[in-house]
């Protein structure tokens, strides 16, 4: 052998040795991602239908050619179900667009367990494929680049228990954004616009693309969210999407939907409404009863994120990917709920500050920690405490806001203006009404899940309810207790 020959037969070795190491390497790194992965999907099996139920089922009722603005009446839809031989359900569709039954209706030619399984194991491998595609964009190497994935056990577990679809809104975003950053605008707006069609609250990120100059990506994810809604219409009808549009879709954004107090929300909105809004069953003891005060100060606080992220925005010396995290941490404070699975989003801040955090950046490394530990903490351990300390998720969200737009250096001219804008033209304050409580002192301590109609009989309330086996009546003699 030559010695051209011997170097080449050299460089070979060595470069397959390589190889050979670093796809090692990779298996090692991705190991316990797949087995926690893996855990999620075998545990799911086991676990309750719970949210999944909602997405099958108006799916099922969609191939069936019985989708209409009914499913959006609680009673009506948990009879259908009930009808359809799942009687242990309690299911409730109202928080969803009519679009998401479009997506779920070819799973509904499975059983629901299948169905589940198949769902949640299609997230996980998009998810897995697309935070790959975005370390190779993000050129990120190395096991800590992996370790993300399992840094919010908690989000990912609910997810897939619960078989919510935040994963799948995950992989949306992110890969839209992946799509901007190459220039491919036409299918980056259609991830986004397919994501605000399946949830509503990542249109907030129009207001980062306009202030961002680029408002013809944003026309272009209007047009294909108006095509979605046509498509949408044109199937399921427009007697669904104008009652999701013109009565769900505001109660939703004032927070009227669900429960009117509950601590598990998390949310500025519902700390806000604990200290200032009075309730005789709910909430008999806030910091001082004056509805209106959280009407201001809940607006006050929306119009802060809007002006703080608009500033960032159009700061030149920030990066899109920073803005873009920003972004996403903004959507979720100025939602008036924050369950569990939307924290899963934080994963992309986690991205987008993973290179600095590779260099040892101390700002970034802060940050990150205080994005973990929001996306972990449990308002269980804080139960029984005074009631700001009720609510530590919104508190290390702020932190975390507060962190970023300090590492971000946040403009504060801008701010000034922006928000006196917003407050005068964006914000349009309810007049506050005072009513009667919420709940009911009769039912005070048997309260089901849901009364759907009641009548009074001589000195007796008798009520008309939902159950965990389905409807159910009783009756209460008409005495204060």
């Amino acid at each position: 052998m030559t010695g051209p020959d011997k170097i080449s037969a050299g460089l070979w070795l060595r470069l397959k040795s390589q190889w050979k190491n670093n796809y090692t390497l990779t298996f090692f790194i991705w190991l316990p991602v797949a087995a926690f992965f893996i855990y999620l999907l075998l545990k799911s099996l086991d676990f309750a239908v719970s949210d999944f139920g909602n997405y099958y089922f108006s799916g099922l009722f969609m191939r069936q050619g019985r989708f209409g603005s009914w499913i959006y009446d609680t009673v009506s839809f948990n009879r259908a179900v009930h009808d359809s031989g799942r009687h242990e359900l309690f299911l409730c569709y109202t928080p969803n667009p009519p679009f998401t039954a479009l997506l779920f209706m070819p799973l509904s030619y499975l059983s629901l367990p299948p169905a589940k399984f198949l769902f949640n194991l299609i997230s996980l491998l998009l998810l897995v494929n697309s935070w790959r595609r975005a370390l190779r964009h993000f050129e990120l190497h190395g096991a800590l680049a992996v370790l993300p994935l399992l840094l919010f056990p908690s989000a990912l577990q609910n997810n897939i228990l619960f078989g919510q679809l935040y994963v799948l809104l995950l992989v949306l975003l992110l890969e839209g954004y992946l799509l901007l950053e190459k220039e491919r605008f036409r299918p980056a707006a259609f991830l986004w616009a397919f994501a605000i069609v399946l949830k509503v609250f990542p249109a907030i990120l129009l207001v980062f693309l306009l202030f961002n100059r680029q408002q013809r990506q944003a026309l272009r994810i209007l047009l294909f969210a108006t095509g979605f809604l046509a498509f949408s219409v044109l199937v399921q009808g427009w007697e669904v999407w104008r009652l999701y549009l013109f009565e769900i879709l505001p109660r939703l954004s004032r927070g009227e939907v669900n429960a009117p107090f509950a601590v598990s929300f998390q949310s500025a909105f519902m700390l806000l409404k604990y200290l200032f809004v009075g309730d005789a069953v709910w909430n008999a003891r806030p910091l001082i009863d004056q509805p209106w005060l959280f009407h201001v100060l809940y607006a006050a606080f929306r119009v802060f994120l809007l002006a703080a992220g608009i500033s960032v925005t159009m700061n030149r010396t920030v990066s899109d990917r920073q803005k873009f995290g920003l972004w996403i941490l903004i959507s979720l404070l100025f939602s008036p709920y924050s369950s569990s699975y939307a924290l899963i989003l934080l994963l992309i801040p986690v991205l987008v500050l993973l290179p600095e955090v590779m260099r040892k950046k101390r700002g970034a490394i802060i940050i990150s920690v205080l994005l973990v530990l929001s996306g972990n903490i449990s308002f269980h351990w804080f139960a029984g405490r005074s009631l700001p300390f009720q609510f530590p998720r919104i508190w290390l969200l702020l932190a975390t806001l507060s962190g970023m737009l300090r590492m971000l250096r946040m403009s504060r001219r801008p701010l000034v203006w922006l928000g006196a804008a917003l407050l005068l033209f964006g914000i349009q304050l309810p007049v506050p009404q005072k009513g009667t409580a919420v709940g009911s002192p009769f039912l005070q301590n048997k309260n089901p899940l849901l009364i759907y109609n009641y009548r009074i009989d001589s000195d007796r309330l008798i009520y008309y309810s939902w159950t965990r086996s389905g409807p159910d009546s009783a009756q209460l003699p008409l005495q204060q207790p």
